[in-house]
């Protein structure tokens, strides 16, 4: 396989909040979007990689809903040539909580996947956190997530996860505690844990 060694990386990165709290949101949307490119020591070698992610939150009575969506794209000029670093994986709290931080690679059925990076990315996680007693929560989410090896293949498999979760409020954000399974593989599961709010 061949490797190019990248020497540039410029990038610019938009985001605009417009949610009621930074800490713990109740309500309100947050967009942004995120486009880098890198310039190898090759001329001809240019890769560009952009992210979008959207946030929506809503709050009915105690009951407090938010979506959040994601989309990625990463473009060769050379094929194989980037470093697999740049490629995107998935899994952990902010993505797909039945699989470990960037577990996922290439999504092969709703079940399998494979230990090589995507170059199109699609997550979409809804969440709804209630009071127990207290500053305790309850949440049940689904977190759905496709990763394809072509660029701009959004028609490729999923893989969806649903689980609880707990949150304890702080001063500096909700700490949180989940626990995630394949909706299609239940014995495929994760536990994560997180100081801060991912909506």
């Amino acid at each position: 396989m061949k490797v190019s060694s990248y020497c540039l990386y410029p990038y610019v990165d938009f985001v605009y909040d417009a949610r009621d709290s930074k800490l713990n949101p109740k309500y309100g949307y947050y967009i942004s979007a995120y486009l880098e490119t890198g310039f190898s020591d090759e001329a001809s070698s240019v890769y560009y990689k952009a992210l979008l992610e959207g946030r929506f939150i809503h709050t009915v009575g105690n009951l407090t809903l938010a979506a959040v969506g994601k989309a990625g794209v990463v473009d060769e000029e050379v094929s194989e040539s980037l470093p697999e670093s740049k490629y995107f994986f998935a899994g952990g709290a902010f993505s797909n909580r039945a699989y470990g931080f960037r577990e996922l690679g290439v999504i092969l059925s709703s079940t399998e996947d494979s230990i090589y990076g995507a170059s199109t990315w699609a997550n979409l996680t809804l969440e709804a956190d209630y009071p127990i007693w207290g500053d305790l929560y309850g949440a049940v989410f689904t977190d759905n997530t496709m990763l394809t090896e072509d660029s701009y293949d959004f028609t490729g498999e999923i893989i969806s996860s649903a689980g609880v979760g707990v949150r304890y409020m702080t001063p500096i954000g909700p700490f949180k505690l989940d626990v995630g399974m394949n909706v299609a593989d239940t014995s495929q599961y994760g536990i994560s844990f997180q100081i801060g709010q991912s909506f």
